[in-house]
């Protein structure tokens, strides 16, 4: 099973593109993924005379990159050059390769040495459909907690999903962030005499119920609500944390914070960068990528386990039931289906599949008894 199969990093060369690089290490060790090293050169005819040097000097530092992955002891290490337009080139090749995320460094950085997201790197995020991570060079060191923002919408969810994987994964500590705006707050200063209240109603309610079906076993969480005008908030708490935090966000969603996930915050982030972050749209960057080729019950075993390790009950379930098919006296098979559905709080569902599991180690200790009886005596044809 894999969960991050290929990882496509944009490079310059310099600056965060060489955190990025790490970055992209760290995660092909854990998940055990390619590494797809891109470099996009400048369609750009005053430089055409050039063009068989630079190819040369690009070649010579993408082997140089290479090598410095290979030396970490990732295998799976892809160089690719093209030509054109540097973000339309590089989620045209996500796409083609069907990448699961593309991780890249926030660019430049301004006269002054604050950080200031470059203009490839904006117009990728503006315009990609896969997930998209973005690394700063003011975060030295690894990661050590992640933020996420919820505002209860499916775009949200998927985030959120893909946050707690990684916070099991790297065993980091992870805040499910929501915040409140009273209606005050939404119009932005108009005298209207309305009660300050906040415009979600009952929301400690509405935040349990989204958390319900997420499987945080083996996370370090927390979920914080916040009240106030949502970017200025999460930017505050983010900032809060420290460089070495890693914001995962949903970049569409419903209400207030819709237009904060796709404009304010994103914007503001862009900005000022407390942070590396994540944005996501359309399509999860953590997929279950199952081994077809399983064909034998300690195998379907071994990977519902491992799903479950993982936090994925619903992908579990299938391998037991699979196991199950095979041989439907196989007690840790039950077991296992009994944990998946405890997972997803079906009670009964896990209760039945205990009782199961129970009374077929019953049986097969009772059988075990009376064989032994019978090789013993006499009349069985014992000695």
């Amino acid at each position: 099973m894999k969960l991050l199969q290929k990882i496509l990093v944009p490079t310059d060369f310099h600056g965060s593109a060489n955190h990025s690089v790490e970055m992209a290490i760290d995660m092909a060790k854990k998940f055990d993924s390619e590494i797809i090293l891109l470099h996009v050169l400048t369609d750009n005819p005053d430089l055409s005379q050039y063009e068989s040097m630079i190819t040369k000097e690009v070649e010579r530092q993408l082997q140089a990159v290479r090598s410095k992955i290979t030396d970490s002891g990732i295998e799976k290490v892809t160089e690719v050059v093209r030509k054109g337009s540097k973000f339309t080139e590089i989620n045209k090749f996500a796409s083609e390769r069907e990448v699961n995320i593309i991780l890249m460094g926030s660019g430049e950085r301004i006269g002054t040495g604050k950080p200031e997201i470059g203009i490839t790197t904006k117009r990728v995020i503006e315009t990609a459909t896969k997930p998209v991570w973005i690394t700063t060079e003011q975060s030295t060191d690894s990661i050590r907690s992640i933020v996420c923002p919820v505002d209860l919408s499916e775009p949200s969810r998927r985030a959120l999903g893909n946050a707690i994987h990684l916070a099991r994964s790297f065993q980091l500590g992870l805040t499910v962030l929501h915040v409140t705006e009273s209606y005050k707050d939404m119009l932005d200063g108009l005298s209207v005499d309305l009660k300050d209240a906040s415009a979600s109603g009952d929301l400690e309610n509405e935040l349990t119920n989204f958390l319900k079906p997420f499987d945080f076993h083996g996370v370090n969480w927390e979920q914080k609500i916040l009240h106030g005008k949502p970017s200025a908030e999460i930017l505050k708490f983010t900032e809060s944390k420290g460089p070495e935090t890693l914001l995962v966000m949903g970049t569409t969603g419903r209400t207030g914070l819709s237009k904060m996930l796709l404009g304010s915050v994103t914007e503001k982030v862009t900005q000022t960068l407390p942070c590396s972050f994540i944005t996501m749209k359309q399509e999860d960057f953590i997929v279950v990528q199952m081994n077809a080729d399983l064909h034998d019950l300690e195998s379907h075993f071994k990977q519902g386990m491992e799903m479950l390790e993982n936090g994925l009950p619903k992908e579990a379930l299938s391998q037991f039931k699979l196991g199950i098919s095979i041989n439907d006296l196989h007690a840790p098979s039950w077991d296992g289906l009994s944990l998946a559905y405890a997972r997803l709080q079906e009670g009964k569902k896990a209760e039945d599949a205990h009782k199961q599991a129970k009374e077929i180690r019953t049986r097969m200790e009772e059988q075990k008894i009376v064989a032994e009886i019978r090789s013993k005596h006499w009349l069985a044809g014992g000695h």
